[in-house]
């Protein structure tokens, strides 16, 4: 069965942005983390043509502060290779943002089930 006869083309590649529920260390302040999700799902509509907001469980070793449990919100969107190689930079400076504004030591992208501490 071939699927692209029935569905289209499809959107190949997965592009993701871990939104934190932390800044530095602590506990965000719950607007400053729904304002960061709502830029990331903002941004990657804009590039990719919609994204999906998915809340997960996390942990991570911070050299700092030892052990941080947290709330994440995953962002992703799904594109073509074309619209990914053209984008990539763009996620990156979404994450460069992302990371500034919360006062992370990293935060991750994840494209194609890849993962990237930026």
């Amino acid at each position: 069965m071939n699927l692209s006869n029935i569905f289209g083309a499809g959107l190949s590649h997965r592009v993701a942005v871990y939104v934190p529920g932390t800044a530095g260390p602590v506990a965000a302040d719950p607007a400053l983390a729904d304002r960061m999700t709502a830029t990331a799902a903002g941004r990657l509509s804009e590039l990719f043509g919609g994204a999906t907001i998915s809340l997960a469980a996390g942990a991570w070793m911070s050299a700092e502060h030892g052990l941080i449990r947290e709330q994440v919100q995953i962002v992703y969107s799904y594109c073509t290779a074309e619209q990914l190689e053209q984008h990539a930079a763009d996620v990156r400076a979404l994450a460069e943002q992302v990371k500034s504004e919360m006062a992370q030591e990293a935060v991750s992208v994840e494209i194609d089930n890849k993962l990237y501490f930026i």
